[in-house]
């Protein structure tokens, strides 16, 4: 049958019930016929962990580009209007800076504060201080703001860093 290549039954793949429907797959048997061959493997555009029978990506996660790993939803996503609202405080804080280099780091790592946000992607309890950080730079209780930052520190360091020194840097002055 043409374009079923190695993935036909009988042709001693030995893995049956791959849930393909003897459309191959590519590399199923890594070992099992010597090395793979260049250009079966993934037909249909499959990944190599489908083709392989890995477990699908799970709802409620999703692929950060910029970790090269998966992110999980650890918090509940915060509702758009109040990650507009935290973007503008911010964006009005990156106005006023004059170094165009700290500007536009500061305003890349706010990007993924932005993301992490909208999608659930850092803990309830930091979203919320978030908040309460941007309403006190609004009204200009920077000593707040700066004891808000402390405590952002120290509830999820290793997974807000990046977005964490960014806000440093921008409130800072």
């Amino acid at each position: 049958q043409p374009g079923m290549g190695m993935g036909q039954p009988g042709m001693g793949m030995g893995q049956p019930g791959m849930g393909m429907g003897g459309m191959g797959g590519g590399g199923v048997a890594p070992g099992a016929m010597g090395a793979p061959t260049p250009g079966y493997g993934g037909y249909g555009g499959a990944s190599p962990g489908a083709a392989m029978g890995g477990p699908p990506q799970p709802p409620g996660k999703s692929t950060d580009s910029s970790q090269g790993g998966v992110q999980a939803t650890i918090g509940e996503p915060m509702a758009p209007h109040d990650v507009t609202h935290v973007r503008n405080v911010f964006d009005m804080l990156l106005s006023n800076t004059q170094d165009p280099r700290k500007r536009d780091d500061c305003a890349k790592r706010l990007e993924e504060l932005y993301t992490k946000l909208g999608n659930g992607g850092v803990k309830t309890a930091c979203s919320q201080k978030v908040l309460q950080l941007v309403k006190a730079i609004e009204s200009q209780d920077m000593a707040t703001a700066g004891k808000l930052q402390q405590e952002l520190y120290s509830v999820d360091w290793e997974a807000n860093k990046n977005w964490l020194m960014g806000v440093k840097r921008l409130i800072a002055r």
